[in-house]
């Protein structure tokens, strides 16, 4: 009985307990009926919590993405002796994010105040080497756009100067054309399997940096000021 519970909720995670009773009186026809009680307890007794439940496309682990992540591997490991990796990828941000748990005496909702206005939706984009790590960032106002991503790639071309270097993405529309971008001959284009966003370093990085953006607006609200364009982007932050 416990397999067969086992089995129903990795097939329908969205079961409540009595659809689960009512799946295991099916496929149990000869097994005496058995209260929810009982059917929580052995839930409990598989370490099974409910939990916010996420969507997966049903072609991120087919036989196709699978192959295409194959060929990718196959392409990294016969190109790392003489390609430099830069991976490109951006993430979203607004500056009046903040942290999601907090902590309140218990029988009390952890309250905050807050003022009813956002700032603007940034975008930071990130070019990580695996050479040489983060060699450019840039921070822009709004959404990535064809042609902030074109001029973003032609920065890190007239900045970095690598012997023979490929750029790494995902298939994003901003990043479409870059394939066809008059680049320099030690740069060319590669793009990432799809539904493949852990194979981009540059998540790890933006985890790290938005976590870090969150710690510090818990004690001080930071703002960003126009400022001219250098290396370390369009927006520079003020205390």
């Amino acid at each position: 009985m416990r397999a067969v519970v086992r089995a129903e909720v990795e097939e329908h995670p969205d079961f409540t307990i009595r659809n689960i009773n009512r799946e295991l009186r099916t496929r149990l026809p000869q097994s005496p009926a058995i209260s929810q009680t009982t059917i929580s307890g052995i839930l409990d007794g598989l370490l099974v919590t409910t939990k916010k439940l996420e969507d997966a496309p049903a072609e991120r682990n087919s036989d196709r993405t699978k192959q295409q992540r194959q060929a990718y591997a196959t392409w990294l490991m016969h190109e790392v002796q003489e390609t430099e990796f830069i991976f490109i990828d951006e993430a979203g941000i607004n500056i009046w994010t903040k942290r999601t748990r907090g902590r309140a005496v218990r029988g009390r909702r952890a309250v905050r105040v807050v003022q009813g206005r956002r700032g603007p939706n940034l975008t930071m984009t990130f070019a990580v080497s695996n050479v040489g790590g983060l060699i450019y960032h840039e921070l822009t106002e709004g959404g990535m756009t064809g042609q902030h991503f074109n001029e973003f790639i032609g920065t890190v071309c007239r900045l970095y100067h690598p012997l023979n270097a490929c750029f790494v993405m995902d298939n994003a529309p901003a990043h479409r054309q870059a394939v066809n971008l008059p680049l320099p001959q030690n740069f060319s284009v590669r793009y990432l399997p799809p539904y493949s966003p852990f194979l981009n370093i540059c998540e790890n990085a933006f985890a790290l940096w938005k976590g870090n953006i969150r710690q510090f607006s818990s004690t001080s609200r930071p703002t960003f000021e126009r400022g001219p364009s250098t290396k370390n982007g369009n927006f520079r932050t003020a205390g």
